[in-house]
């Protein structure tokens, strides 16, 4: 298969057009991952939720042993040839045999430890799914490899569609936990259907390769295990010392405030990443457009978790029902800590294009030492909200350590960086103040009704007051060639692309 991507001068126009594809992406996504748990939660218990959550949890921990990242050392060669695809499907089927194989062995012990008989057969099924994964077609890379990210969102939507029409219907006619596995393996199936039909490259079985792409991959998989199991240990810690009601509390809770902190840079970085590989040549360059997107990502992504932990006590309510009123001081706590990981520099993306994995190592150890202490110490006192605690304490302490290590290692300098951020975070500040004055006149609402309408006024008042500080922010600064700007000329060209009339 030809690879026909573009190193013109119109990359960083079609790395913005393909992060604004991947956004679209995972915001559809995660909306009808929202609407699908808002309905779920009436038609199902917490418990059953908390069932499903044991199951994910017990496949992300054997997961980590064998995240090797093949895709990344794919997209990061700029000839990769049919080799490198055939290596990195060859990885994907022995990484899904191995986890498939793996949890089916432990699967008696693991329902035994945690005193839940009803987990093993959910766990062998999920073992089936974890072995359908990796027969995906790897073709579909080409798409990212080429910023094709339009075809990579209907890889990645329709199949989501279909398995949430589905598990609804199953969990009205079944009223059970068995919806959520089904579903899960419907998606799993739809996946792999579409990305043969949606390409027509045809991976082949080729060990020898894939033992090349290892080399690449060793110290990815080392830095992927120590930061899936920073991510994964609350909830490890948290599983062993509550109930699958609280399991389920946390996870729903860490699952909204990824939604509210992650959906606009995560797949920013997806589409950042190929277009920084051809530019990597030029390291000066690199630096300016990592930070150039950093401060983009920022603009957009930094007010979204600060409102929704403002607005968190009435939006649970009002989503999920009463039941999960616990939920909402786990998701204020998770939401801020989120929004200081929005803040991060992107300095790994130079490390991974300098071929400096051991260093993106070394971080990782950090954050897992940092989480190990704070979990440990909150948990066992305080539950998930201790579990939540830790996340936001580690998280804070993580991006001290982030830009010190930009400055000091990458030659990121500081001030370039608070030059490009310091609007945002000036406007956030003041959308918080405005929310919660609003919050103050309103008081406490009688009924769902005006709940309802609270928090539409809320929410209106939160984007008018950081659009209306930001850009009087901007303009006071002289209106220089910031993320605003680039946000115009991005908003301009896109309107051209799609024909939309402009004023003449």
């Amino acid at each position: 298969m030809k690879n026909n991507s573009s190193d013109g001068p119109d990359l960083g126009y079609r790395v913005a057009v393909g992060a604004g594809w991947l956004i679209a992406l995972r915001w559809t996504d995660r909306l009808v991952a929202l609407l699908s748990i808002t309905v779920l939660a009436r038609l199902l218990s917490p418990a059953d939720f908390g069932m499903m959550s044991y199951a994910i949890l017990v496949v992300g921990i054997v997961e980590l042993f064998t995240h090797f990242a093949p895709d990344l050392a794919v997209l990061r060669e700029r000839n990769a040839d049919r080799n490198s695809f055939d290596a990195a499907y060859s990885i994907n089927v022995l990484r899904g045999a191995f986890v498939a194989i793996a949890i089916a062995i432990t699967a008696p012990l693991v329902s035994t430890l945690y005193g839940l008989p009803d987990l093993l057969p959910v766990l062998l099924c999920i073992a089936f799914t974890s072995f359908l994964q990796g027969l995906e077609n790897t073709g579909v890379l080409y798409f990212q490899k080429n910023l094709n990210f339009h075809y990579l969102f209907v890889l990645k939507f329709a199949p989501r569609l279909v398995a949430t029409v589905a598990t609804i219907i199953l969990a009205w006619l079944l009223a059970t936990y068995w919806a959520l596995v089904i579903g899960v393996i419907l998606h799993r199936l739809a996946m792999i259907s579409l990305s043969y039909i949606m390409h027509p490259f045809r991976p082949r079985w080729n060990p020898s390769s894939a033992l090349q792409m290892l080399k690449f991959s060793g110290w990815l998989a080392v830095h992927n295990f120590i930061h899936g199991l920073a991510e994964r240990l609350p909830a490890i810690v948290l599983a062993r010392a509550a109930n699958p009601a609280s399991l389920a509390f946390f996870t729903t809770a860490n699952e909204l405030a990824t939604l509210a902190s992650t959906e606009i840079q995560a797949p920013a970085r997806t589409a950042l990443f190929p277009g920084l590989a051809k530019l990597s040549d030029d390291r000066s360059e690199v630096r300016n457009a990592i930070v150039n997107a950093t401060a983009l990502m920022v603009m957009f992504a930094l007010p979204i978790p600060i409102g929704v932990a403002l607005i968190a006590p009435k939006l649970i309510p009002l989503l999920l029902g009463d039941p999960w009123n616990p939920v909402v001081p786990m998701l204020q706590l998770l939401a801020v800590g989120g929004a200081l990981t929005a803040l991060g520099s992107n300095g790994y993306f130079l490390l991974l294009i300098q071929n400096r994995p051991h260093s993106l190592v070394a971080l990782s150890a950090i954050r897992l030492v940092l989480m190990t202490l704070t979990v440990f110490l909150l948990v066992p006192s305080q539950g998930p909200i201790g579990a939540a605690l830790g996340m936001l304490i580690t998280a804070a302490i993580c991006l001290i350590v982030d830009y010190t290590f930009s400055y000091f290692v990458l030659k990121i300098p500081f001030l370039m960086c608070v030059r490009s951020l310091w609007r945002p975070i000036v406007s956030t500040v003041a959308m918080s103040f405005s929310v919660r004055y609003v919050q103050m006149l309103i008081g406490e609402p009688a009924n769902h009704i005006a709940i309802l309408a609270a928090l539409a006024l809320e929410i209106a008042v939160g984007i008018l007051s950081y659009i209306g500080v930001i850009g009087a922010l901007w303009y006071a600064s002289g209106r220089p060639d910031g993320a605003e700007m680039r946000a115009i000329r991005l908003a301009r060209d896109l309107r051209a692309e799609i024909g939309w009339p402009t004023r003449r």
